[in-house]
């Protein structure tokens, strides 16, 4: 049962027209907790961290978070899905636990698809499932892109899957990067210490999404504690400059008409439409919706309840959908018998 149109934004009421999201109530799911195993996978740059959990010789689920986030963000979430999945959630480089990048290098999307193919041979995958969410979930978008005939099924939750942007800005954005890249390294700045409560605000000052139960979850990956009793955040600084390379609008089509995963986008109703679905963004997303229906990665779209990070804040809204997705027959395999 759907709950009434005229409940939405205006803007997401445009956007939900366009691309006929079904928005659904809030549901309630139980929830079975399962402790997860903390894992380091070596890298030639350090390690990647993470945690576990399942058994190794189920199918898979590869779990990215979001920008300056770290995997703790699924904490909520993961006890609410399918207990027959081999659940993997990574902090990526330079967020949580896992090792940033040596000075020097940069960070991009490109990189982290790189990185989603480490993961994979490392565990040996022949297949495997993506759930992402934001960055999380244009990572797995791309490198579905990039390897479709690894990926099985995509989920992305408040995200289009890819964020494109203007190709005659390319050179001005990699000056742009190398600049402020440099100057950072020249920067001899002390690091920042925090009292945790400090720490705590600052971080829901710049994410007003959260709620407190999400900021402690978040922290508790996110900080380290030095001997003084004082705290740091874990994250490398260099995630908030600029990427030397990203996307643009015109090759984001030829990505997405490459992903054969079956995939799910989940978005949230107070989240991405909202802050980014303007007159001057809608054209082109119109347009990538348009290369999903032409992609032959039979996409289902739905809505919930919640705001950016519902699958933390409030997971009951959006778990029944994603188990649903990840439990049910292959769409591709039905509709051939």
């Amino acid at each position: 049962m759907n709950f009434a149109l005229k409940s939405l934004p205006a803007n997401y009421l445009k956007f939900a027209n366009y691309f006929r999201i079904q928005p659904t109530l809030k549901m309630s799911v139980s929830s079975s907790s399962s402790k997860l195993e903390e894992i380091s996978i070596p890298m030639p740059w350090g390690h990647i961290a993470g945690k576990l959990r399942g058994n190794t010789n189920s199918e898979a689920v590869l779990c990215l978070h979001g920008w300056q986030d770290n995997c703790n963000t699924f904490d909520t979430l993961l006890p609410m899905l399918p207990p027959d999945k081999f659940y993997v959630l990574i902090d990526l480089p330079g967020h949580g636990k896992s090792s940033p990048y040596p000075q020097g290098l940069f960070y991009s999307m490109y990189c982290y698809v790189d990185l989603v193919e480490r993961i994979r041979k490392h565990f040996s995958w022949s297949t495997f499932n993506l759930l992402g969410h934001s960055l999380g979930g244009n990572v797995s978008t791309v490198y579905s892109s990039a390897f479709p005939e690894y990926v099985e099924r995509l989920i992305m939750i408040d995200t289009f899957g890819i964020h494109p942007y203007s190709i005659k800005k390319t050179p001005d954005q990699l000056r742009n990067s190398i600049e402020k890249y440099h100057n950072y390294e020249q920067d001899n700045r002390p690091e920042k210490e925090y009292t945790y409560e400090d720490a705590k605000k600052r971080l829901g000052t710049a994410n007003p999404t959260l709620t407190e139960r999400s900021l402690d979850i978040l922290l508790e990956r996110g900080l380290e504690k030095k001997e003084n009793g004082y705290y740091f955040f874990s994250r490398d600084f260099r995630h908030t400059l600029p990427n030397p390379c990203y996307i643009s609008g015109t090759q984001a089509p030829y990505f997405i008409r490459r992903i054969t995963a079956e995939t799910l986008r989940i978005l949230a109703d107070d989240g991405f439409v909202k802050i980014y679905l303007n007159d001057k963004t809608q054209p082109l997303m119109v347009e990538l919706q348009s290369c999903f229906s032409d992609a032959n990665c039979h996409l289902e779209e739905i809505s919930v309840p919640g705001n950016h990070h519902v699958h933390l804040n409030t997971p009951e809204n959006c778990a029944q959908q994603i188990s649903a997705f990840l439990q049910r027959p292959p769409v591709k395999q039905t509709s051939s018998i």
